[in-house]
């Protein structure tokens, strides 16, 4: 009995000994904020921007970027594109005679935030706008 006080007591100054440095006390870390960048503009990359804005998605997290499409080719070359190693998903419709569909999926939140900046929104059905994309490219 006295063996299970002492251990509540020490439970107790433990606990409040090391206020704010445990991981369940409710504290965070502050999150250093992932700096801008410019991506340079290539037909590869104009390529990708064009298959993200027709049949891409751009969650409502602030950093993953989906694309799908029934053509498994397209989304191998769109993966050359991005140098991903990411994985193709292949999905069925339930109790429907149609082929499969295709996604590939991948966070990067510095590509995000410049898809932002050049027009591409998530929910982009609804929100869609002109996209900046360079002369040269369009």
């Amino acid at each position: 009995m006295a063996e299970l006080a002492l251990r509540a007591r020490l439970k107790i100054v433990w606990s409040h000994d090391h206020v704010g440095s445990t991981p369940t006390s409710g504290t965070k870390m502050p999150r250093q904020k992932t700096p801008a960048k410019e991506f340079v503009w290539t037909p590869k990359l104009t390529y990708v921007v064009g298959l993200l804005v027709t049949d891409g998605n751009l969650s409502k997290d602030g950093r993953h970027i989906t694309m799908r499409s029934s053509d498994k080719c397209m989304l191998v070359t769109f993966k050359k594109c991005l140098r991903l190693e990411n994985k193709i998903g292949e999905s069925y419709d339930k109790g429907k005679e149609k082929p499969p569909s295709y996604r590939v999926q991948f966070c990067n939140i510095q590509f995000y935030k410049w898809l932002i900046f050049i027009g591409v929104r998530p929910a982009k059905t609804h929100t869609i706008s002109k996209i900046k994309i360079p002369e040269k490219f369009l």
